[in-house]
């Protein structure tokens, strides 16, 4: 009896080991060719796009640039143009092995317009510049008036006088 199942059991295993040897085993994740960069920005109200955004002027935009095997990539130039002039340009550096894998950047526009978004990553892996839009709105900024003040009564004190001065202030715009 104990001989049947020994037989029994080398049978099996010649049978399942040629499929333990077809096993395909996956590809390695940390693969450098994997490296990635992508472009994602949050408006106010928190709507994202990696392509066009639209917002109002004063408002806070996020731009997110997240990163896959950061230890590949050597910089990032992250530049945001208007009318082909640059009013944002710098380069984010050191992404090596247990450091940031996302980079986040809060810009505030106050003038209405089409934004330029790049985001070229610089590595010895061939990696494509990421290019977005950001359309802003204008927004009516009310005139700041000055306030007035109003000094009512006498305003020349002589020496030894009691000074006592009353002030009316008006500020139609509360600010």
């Amino acid at each position: 009896m104990k001989k049947r199942k020994w037989v029994v059991f080398t049978n099996l295993s010649f049978m399942f080991l040629p499929l333990l040897l077809l096993c395909v085993l996956p590809e390695d994740p940390n693969d450098p060719s994997k490296t990635s960069v992508s472009l994602i920005m949050s408006s106010s109200k928190w709507n994202e796009s990696s392509s066009f955004l639209e917002d109002t002027a004063g408002n806070a935009i996020f731009l997110e640039l997240a990163l896959f095997l950061p230890e590949n990539i050597d910089s990032i130039a992250l530049r945001i143009t208007e009318e082909g002039t640059a009013f944002f340009d710098t380069v984010f550096k050191e992404f090596t092995p247990g450091t940031r894998d996302t980079v986040l950047k809060k810009i505030v526009f106050y003038t209405a317009g089409e934004k330029i978004v790049t985001a070229t990553p610089y590595s010895s892996i061939n990696l494509s510049s990421l290019t977005a839009t950001i359309s802003i709105i204008g927004k009516e900024f009310p005139a700041n008036h000055k306030p007035s003040i109003v000094i009512p009564g006498t305003k020349v004190i002589l020496p030894s006088e009691t000074c006592s001065l009353s002030l009316q202030i008006d500020d139609i715009d509360e600010d």
